[in-house]
């Protein structure tokens, strides 16, 4: 059988969106018939992904590299097991076999085999599901600012939705930071680490959120999205979803609500942009190397 062994890091500064994608991606290799491990790179993303950390889990004939930083520690290490690299949204001198990146930003080795384009997104499995709709009423706002939102910024982004929204949800995960509730108004619903995630983004109105994924999320499942990018390599990479009209404003001096076009618009261009066959198109190319 064909073995797949996905090597991922996350955690603190970093974020969750290695972590959840990796999870997702191996789990649909699983189903795709692969042999499929989990080598978590440090404590911090182990705890997360809430696997073991340091377990032996044996050699791989792919490795699938998604870390947060520069990688050619890893990659050199997968190397040097016997096994083939495919690195996603990879940066470093040393060349894995293939890179796959949703944008070119990062710095790559001459000659490196890259492939690019939101075709690769993976969305994960609870949002592919027939039954996951999107509102087409007036419903609430949906809030995302990720694990590494300061609490002082979340509380003003909160103010300042409550001049343009009467029904707001902000949703908090395990890197959030914790926010002073009476410093926020009274039409803010706070939720933490809710197991029905899918079902508040897909019902939603419209949503707030960053340039991770998240946003690839929402767009897949239709809304329109109002976007606060955190780093340049963020702005860079929401410039393309407001290219195609699915990302309707950008930053937070002019945060507003979308009109019923822009709505319309996103719930028909934002599933054809991020179709969620990500991991498929992934698994094709897990075949090449093998």
């Amino acid at each position: 059988m064909k073995t797949v062994s996905l090597w991922f890091d996350g955690g603190g500064c970093h974020g969750l969106g290695n972590i959840c994608r990796s999870l997702e991606l191996g789990r649909r290799l699983a189903r795709f018939g692969y042999e499929v491990s989990f080598r978590p790179l440090s404590s911090d993303a182990a705890n997360l992904a809430r696997l073991a950390f340091g377990a032996d889990v044996g050699k791989a004939d792919v490795v699938v590299l998604d870390v947060p930083y520069p990688g050619d520690v890893w990659s050199k290490a997968a190397n040097e097991e016997g096994a083939r690299v495919l690195a996603l949204d990879y940066e470093g001198a040393v060349a894995p076999d293939l890179v796959v990146s949703l944008q070119a930003v990062r710095a790559l080795a001459p000659g490196t085999r890259h492939l690019v384009g939101l075709d690769y997104a993976i969305i994960r499995s609870e949002f592919l599901a027939p039954t996951t709709k999107g509102s087409d009423g007036e419903g609430f706002v949906l809030v995302m600012l990720g694990g590494g939102a300061p609490a002082e910024q979340t509380e003003r982004i909160l103010r300042r939705l409550s001049a343009v929204a009467s029904n707001v949800v902000l949703v908090q995960g395990p890197l959030a930071a914790g926010i002073d509730l009476g410093a926020i108004p009274f039409c803010v619903r706070v939720v933490n680490q809710p197991e029905n995630l899918a079902a508040l983004m897909a019902g939603c109105s419209w949503a707030v959120t960053t340039g991770g994924t998240s946003l690839m999320e929402l767009v897949h499942l239709g809304r329109a999205v109002y976007v606060l990018p955190r780093t340049p390599a963020e702005a860079t990479f929401v410039a393309i979803f407001a290219g195609h009209s699915v990302v309707f404003g950008i930053g937070e001096e002019g945060l507003n609500c979308p009109t019923a076009v822009q709505r319309e618009h996103c719930a028909v261009v934002g599933p054809r942009l991020i179709d969620g066959r990500g991991c498929e198109r992934l698994a094709e190319l897990i075949d090449t190397l093998l």
